[in-house]
Formats: structure tokens, sequence, C-alpha cells
């Protein structure tokens, strides 16, 4: 009697991923699909990946018991050979909130033009639309045509976009100043001129999907004392500067100095009529802070309409990073 083995056939194609089993080989995807290419916070991101991937079992019961975590490690992938080839993370913008959001989109080189890709978004949306989602937004370099293609063919429109900008060295700047206005320091009391400032500097589209809050600019003494603290114990001070006339604020800018590690970082806002005649001066003295602790890199992020500061930044030495599309999609009822 010759015996027969029933060989199963080893599963291939899209499932959810399972945090207790995925997390190791999703590092891996994650590493070779964005490598050098990750921000900080994908970086560390990555490192938290790979430290969850060697906890087993606890991972797979906090993925049982915890809405929060289960969401956070929320998504798709794509199994090919036994392997993880391809990745989408949706979740919640907010805890409660019925806006979503797709990241981490990957697929392995080897396995890229089979449209992997396209069954992994439509997987995220679909998520999406059955929890009561009302859109969706995601992040792409807008130098990634294929990405950018494949999101527009789902009804993804760009809203704005954001530019990564790096100083390599910062060394000695003198502030240029520009007549008829005086850069001085911004006082937490003056949180609604900064909030109105923001009503004319975000972009429409922005506001439509972050509406400007003053719960964002008004920071009550508890705040302040834990960004004071933050600050102390990471080694940084804070310069918070403004450009006024009368009772509004027609530019602000924010100076972190980082005095132990890590990058300075400079934030600043300015009014559209004011763009190309106060960029130089903000610019300049932001630098000039920076410069006490000479030698080390900053970093700021502006929109693109902010072209004026950009060039300036440019002359002053810096080179862009990267500048991402925020991109967004309205889900139908």
């Amino acid at each position: 009697m010759v015996a027969q083995v029933a060989r199963k056939t080893a599963f291939r194609g899209l499932r959810p991923l399972n945090p207790g089993r995925d997390l190791a080989q999703l590092a891996r995807l994650i590493e070779e699909a964005f490598g050098d290419d990750l921000s900080e916070g994908g970086q560390a991101a990555l490192r938290d990946l790979r430290i969850l991937s060697r906890l087993g079992l606890l991972v797979f019961l906090m993925d049982r018991i915890s809405p929060e975590f289960h969401e956070y490690l929320s998504g798709f992938v794509w199994i090919e050979d036994g392997q993880v080839v391809g990745n989408v993370t949706v979740a919640r913008v907010g805890s409660f909130s019925r806006r979503w959001m797709i990241s981490n989109v990957a697929v392995a080189r080897a396995y890229r033009g089979r449209g992997i890709g396209r069954q992994l978004i439509a997987a995220a949306i679909e998520q999406a639309q059955l929890a009561g989602g009302e859109d969706v937004i995601l992040r792409v370099r807008v130098d990634n045509d294929t990405a950018r293609r494949l999101y527009e063919g789902f009804g993804f429109q760009q809203v704005t976009a954001v530019t990564e900008m790096e100083l390599p060295a910062v060394g000695a700047v003198m502030p240029l100043p520009t007549a008829g206005f005086t850069l001085r320091r911004r006082h937490y009391s003056e949180w609604r001129r900064e909030m109105e400032l923001a009503r004319s500097a975000i972009p429409a589209g922005v506001q439509r999907l972050q509406p400007v809050r003053a719960a964002a600019y008004r920071l009550d003494l508890d705040q302040r004392l834990g960004r004071w603290l933050g600050h102390l114990f990471a080694g940084r001070s804070e310069h918070r500067l403004a450009v006024a006339e009368g009772d509004r604020f027609l530019a602000t800018m924010n100076v972190i100095i980082a005095r132990w590690r890590g990058p300075h970082r400079l934030a600043l806002m300015i009014h559209p009529d004011y763009r190309g005649r106060l960029d130089e001066m903000l610019i300049s003295t932001g630098l000039h802070i920076c410069g006490r602790y000479p030698g080390r890199n900053v970093r700021i992020k502006l929109t693109t309409d902010y072209a004026e500061a950009i060039a300036v930044l440019r002359r002053y030495g810096f080179v862009e990073q990267r500048t991402l599309a925020l991109m967004h999609l309205p889900l139908n009822p």
C-alpha cells in the first residue's frame, strides 16, 4: 500500500500583521526599504521594533489585552515564500479620531512591480472605512514618483509639502537686522498673538485638516514647567522670539540649543505679507544663537511655501535632506 502524504501549500498573499511573529522580519523590511532615509523618529521606531521582536510572548499578550498597543501595530503584511515582503501600517491619528494615517508602506526590492503595494494600500483604506473613518492621510517623498502615482490612483491629493533642511556645522554668524523691525523675546502670555499669526501663516488646506486651536498655543503653568524640565534634563535651552507690530505678531521663531548632544533646531513662522523681508533677520539671529555652541548641526522644517526663507537657508549652507508631501483622501460614508 502506497502512503500518500498531502502537502500543505504555503500561504502567500495579504494578511493582518501578527506582532507575535512578524516584527523581526518587518524591521528588516523597513530597513531595506527606507535605509538611511529614515528620520530620527523613524530610526527610533525601527529600534523599538527590533526590541519588541525579541519579547515574544509579552508582545502577544500586550496585543491581546491593550487596544492602544494593538492599534500601534495595526496593519497588513504580504507574504511570499514564507517571508514578509510587504507591509502597510494603518492607525487612527488620535485615540478617538475618525482620521486615519497610512505609513510604513514598504515592498522588498525583489518583489516590486507585482501590484503588492496597491493591494496593501487598498486593504488599509478598507480598514479605515470599515472602522467609520472620515478620511485618510499619508506622507510621501515628493521625488518618489512611483509612490505618488500609486496614491493618486486611489484619489489622494497633496495638501502641502514640508522641506527638511540641515546645516552640517554652525559657526559664527552675525545677526542682520531689518530696518523698521525689531526681534524681541516672546512671552507665554502672548499666545493669542501667536495663534492669530498661525491662522494667517498656515496654508488653508492644512488648517482644514488640522484647525488652529488655542490649546496648541496656550500653555498653563504645569505645561510650561514640564517643558522646562524636559529641556533641563536633556541639556537643551529654548529661545522664544517674535517680531511685533502694534498688537499683532508678524513673525515668530524658536531656537532650541542642544548643549550636550544632538542637533540645534530652528522653527519659524512668518506672515505671508512679510516673507522676503523678515527671513534673513530671523535666520541670521537664530544661527547667531546656535553659534554659541559651534560645530554642531542645525535642523529646520519648513513648508515649501516659505520659498524666500528656503533660499536664505541655502545661502547660509543649509542642504535639503528631503521634502515630504502630505496627501489626503476623504472617505465616503
